[in-house]
Order: structure tokens, then C-alpha cells, then sequence
């Protein structure tokens, strides 16, 4: 199982003056890794600077937070929606080479992928037409060479952070609210 992201959508209340959680968003955004990592995560995304990395939790986390947090999640942190609504989706991320797949045959001679990575990450790179798509087989072993297209921001979401984005937009609108009273905080197990 991959990295899967869990959080809520926190607003301050008026009165007693503290923050409460308005919207749980783990069932609703998926689990696109470079999704939420384009926004949250600091450490093996390969596409966009996240926004809102390492912070930890809020020290006034609401009583709903408090309750949906185990100890041994990790990568807490938080963004106000003036922060949200100040990224640049249109944002294009270029690779910087093509991506090799190496799949490596099993005892019952099926290829299974063994890693994906960049060209530029590898040490030893095997001796390949890199200028084109390919797809060459030495002994045992499967390398895949794929050219990856540009790649904007928008397209790494799951279909439901707009949902969500749109319930932390309309509570800032609010008069008495505003975009410092309304916070995503997140964290990933």
C-alpha cells in the first residue's frame, strides 16, 4: 500500500474563539500521491514544490483533529486558503529526461516492474536508445524508455480537491471569517 493522505478542513469559530473541523477530506480527495504531494509532501514527489511542507500540527488544532491523528502517522502540516488560493495551477512541470522502467522476470517468467526512475537518477544507465520511446529485453530483465509529456499542477489532483477547495473558498468569503480563519491540516500514514 502507498502513502495515503488523511485531514480536515478547520474554520475558527466565533465564539468560544477556536478552530473546528468542518470538512474530513481522506474520502473524498483519493489517494493520488503526486496530488497531495504537489501541495504537502517534501520528500519523493518528482513534479511540483509543494506549498505547505514539514510544518507539523497547528498548536491549536481543533478537537476533530485531535481524535483523527495516530501516533504513528507522519508528515503532519497545515496551509491557510489564502495560501490554496494562491497557487498557480496553470504551473507546468517539464521532466528532465525520459523515464526508464525496469521489469525483471519472476520464477514463473512473468515481467514485473522492479523501479521506475528518471534517466538523470540513474548511476549506471544500461546502453539504450534514449532519444525514443523503446522497450528492450537483456537476459531476464525489461527496460521501458517513455518520454513523459509536460504535466500541469491542475493534473495531479483527484476529482475531489475541488470540493474541497471550494468548501474552504466559501467559508473565507464569509464576512465575519476571512482567509486566515480557514485552514487545511493534513498528514499522511
Amino acid at each position: 500500500m502507498g502513502t495515503q493522505i488523511f485531514g480536515w478542513v478547520e474554520m475558527k469559530a466565533w465564539y468560544p474563539d477556536e478552530w473546528i473541523g468542518v470538512l474530513r477530506i481522506d474520502a473524498i480527495i483519493g489517494q493520488h500521491i503526486h496530488g497531495f504531494g504537489s501541495m504537502f509532501l517534501e520528500e519523493g514527489i518528482d513534479f511540483f514544490q509543494p506549498i505547505a511542507a514539514g510544518r507539523g500540527l497547528p498548536d491549536d488544532i481543533s478537537e476533530e483533529v485531535k481524535r483523527s491523528h495516530p501516533e504513528d502517522h507522519w508528515g503532519y502540516t497545515w496551509a491557510f486558503w489564502r495560501e490554496i488560493a494562491a497557487i498557480n495551477w496553470d504551473e507546468y512541470f517539464v521532466p528532465k529526461s525520459p523515464s526508464i522502467y525496469k521489469y525483471t522476470r519472476n520464477a514463473e517468467g512473468l515481467m514485473l516492474l522492479n523501479w521506475r526512475k528518471y534517466l538523470h537518477e540513474i548511476r549506471d544507465p544500461p546502453s539504450l536508445d534514449f532519444t525514443k520511446d523503446d522497450e528492450v529485453e537483456m537476459g531476464d530483465t525489461r527496460y521501458r524508455i517513455v518520454h513523459d509529456p509536460p504535466l500541469q499542477r491542475r493534473e495531479v489532483l483527484h476529482a475531489g480537491w475541488p470540493l474541497v477547495f471550494n468548501t474552504m473558498q466559501f467559508i473565507a468569503e464569509d464576512k465575519l471569517r476571512g482567509n486566515e480563519n480557514v485552514r487545511i491540516v493534513v498528514w499522511f500514514g
